[in-house]
């Protein structure tokens, strides 16, 4: 089962690291993912 990491670009590379070797994928939500809205977290889940 794959597993969505939202972040922000302020911890991207951090959150990459901590997934490498994992089904995961990583997105990039904007600058500071705290700012992630359901509406945004409900897209990313359909894969948009």
């Amino acid at each position: 089962m794959r597993v969505v990491l939202p972040t922000g670009t302020i911890a991207e590379k951090v959150v990459r690291r901590a997934a490498a070797g994992f089904d995961a994928d990583v997105v990039v939500t904007g600058k500071v993912a705290s700012f992630l809205t359901p509406e945004k977290l409900i897209s990313i889940a359909r894969g948009g």
